[in-house]
């Protein structure tokens, strides 16, 4: 299997059949890759989908010139932290919402996508760094609704009585 990044630095092929984008169209997630400059390299269609921003439309731009929530500290200094140490960087739905502004397919009434971002460089010269986003805005949603009820002991498990 070859690696990821080849001498031009574009993104090459992974294994012998499937390209890195194509492996990333796989993914029930939203996925892109990115350069230290925050140029986007790779868009998979779920990320296409739920941002409506066509891969074509990003490839080869700054994803901090569309998103630019992203230059902002808590964001910014992060993703330094990926492309300068190599640690990746999580995102939490609690503290930062939103990677990529989409509003969440399952969930049509709710306006924003809560999601849960983690950012790992892919390859040992931290030049590219794979970015992968999970909608977490159903599990948000059943938290709160469980949060609003008052469950007893006896309720949760009344033949037993306690629980």
């Amino acid at each position: 299997m070859s690696s990821a990044n080849t001498d031009d630095g574009t993104i090459g092929r992974l294994g012998a059949d499937l390209t890195l984008v194509q492996m990333l169209d796989l993914l029930p997630l939203g996925a892109c890759v990115i350069d230290r400059d925050r140029v986007v390299h790779a868009w998979n269609t779920t990320l296409a989908s739920w941002s409506s921003v066509p891969r074509e439309d990003i490839l080869g731009t700054r994803l901090t010139d569309r998103y630019a929530h992203l230059e902002t500290w808590c964001f910014r200094e992060r993703l330094n932290q990926v492309f300068g140490g190599g640690t990746p960087a999580v995102f939490s739905a609690a503290f930062h919402r939103c990677f990529i502004p989409a509003r969440p397919p399952q969930c049509p009434a709710v306006d924003q996508m809560i999601q849960q971002t983690i950012v790992r460089p892919i390859d040992d010269s931290l030049t590219k760094a794979l970015v992968i986003i999970q909608d977490v805005t159903a599990q948000y949603l059943q938290m709160v609704e469980l949060r609003g009820r008052r469950i007893t002991p006896a309720a949760a498990c009344p033949s037993a009585g306690l629980c």
